[in-house]
């Protein structure tokens, strides 16, 4: 316990750190007097563990602590504090930039978030995740999730051979913090979102590739164990 929180301790510290820097950004935007007139997006590609599931650090799990990550868009005619309830995904974000730039979004994953009632419109998507190869002792997991509209979350793990080694399911509505797995409950309803990951995984962007071992030169080891990514 002491070490996951010194984890927490160190995170915060992170965190005021970045919303120092965040300031001094706005702040200076606002001194060349463009603030009101620039789009400002705040987002993370990923969230962090703190042994809410036995689990520290990220690319662990799939479990929310890990893939619900914060999305705050500021920009010339949007409504001040006004809070999206639907459901929108990380892909989105690059089609509503290139909205906002006017640039053709023909082609790409997600759908643009902005203007604010195309949101409401087009929210509560379907939201996929993956964790490719996160290592559980000896084991290589494959992670992969779906969470849809109605807020049934679906947690697919599988061996690097794609072998099955479980699945878990998950009412977000009514257990947000899952701990109540409801897959041996409901096995139609396991069943059915396995079936419909294979069709969104056939027709979407992922393609699993073969993993193949690649070697490292030691100036990028060194920037990854400077990162946090090795030990």
């Amino acid at each position: 316990m002491a070490a996951i929180r010194g984890m927490g301790d160190a995170y915060d510290e992170d965190v005021l750190h970045l919303d120092v820097q965040i300031g001094r950004l706005l702040e200076m935007l606002d001194g060349y007097g463009v603030l009101d007139k620039t789009f400002i997006i705040l987002t993370a590609d990923h969230g962090q563990s703190f042994g809410e599931h036995g689990w520290a650090g990220h690319k662990q799990s799939l479990y929310q602590e890990e893939i619900h990550i914060p999305l705050i868009i500021k920009g010339p005619g949007l409504p001040p504090a006004e809070r999206v309830k639907t459901q929108v995904r990380g892909v989105d974000i690059l089609p509503t930039i290139a909205g906002i730039c006017g640039v053709s979004v023909d082609g790409l994953v997600g759908a643009p978030l902005l203007p604010v009632h195309r949101v409401a419109a087009g929210g509560n998507r379907l939201v996929y995740s993956c964790c490719d190869y996160a290592k559980f002792g000896e084991v290589m997991r494959l992670l992969t999730c779906l969470v849809t509209p109605k807020r049934m979350k679906y947690i697919r793990i599988r061996s690097q051979g794609r072998v099955p080694l479980g699945d878990e399911l998950f009412d977000l509505e009514a257990d947000p913090s899952e701990r109540h797995d409801l897959a041996a409950e409901d096995p139609e309803t396991v069943k059915a979102l396995s079936a419909l990951m294979d069709e969104f995984e056939a027709r979407a962007f992922w393609k699993w590739p073969t993993r193949q071992q690649e070697k490292m030169d030691e100036a990028t080891r060194k920037q990854l164990k400077a990162l946090g990514y090795l030990q």
